[in-house]
């Protein structure tokens, strides 16, 4: 997690690490994150990923697929950007 800057960290609620501290985690909405992902891919010679989707979210027209649809949009972009390969699942 030290890799993460903080702007990409959220608090997990009602989850601490053992110093005390609060837990955090990292979303995948932030374009930043979804960026290092795909650039540790390309490190370590992994040359795609697959990004899932269900039909409730597909079929959906609600939160819930607006989130899921500006994820893909980041997985696309990083993808693009490190040319790697991606595919919905």
């Amino acid at each position: 997690m030290s890799d993460y800057t903080a702007e990409e960290l959220f608090p997990a609620p009602g989850l601490t690490l053992s110093d005390g501290q609060p837990a955090k985690l990292f979303s995948s909405r932030n374009p930043r994150t979804v960026q290092r992902h795909f650039q540790w891919m390309a490190e370590h010679g992994i040359d795609g990923a697959f990004f899932q989707r269900f039909g409730t979210e597909v079929n959906g027209n609600g939160a819930l697929k607006a989130l899921k649809d500006e994820i893909c949009d980041r997985v696309r972009e990083a993808a693009d950007q490190t040319g790697r390969v991606w595919a919905v699942m």
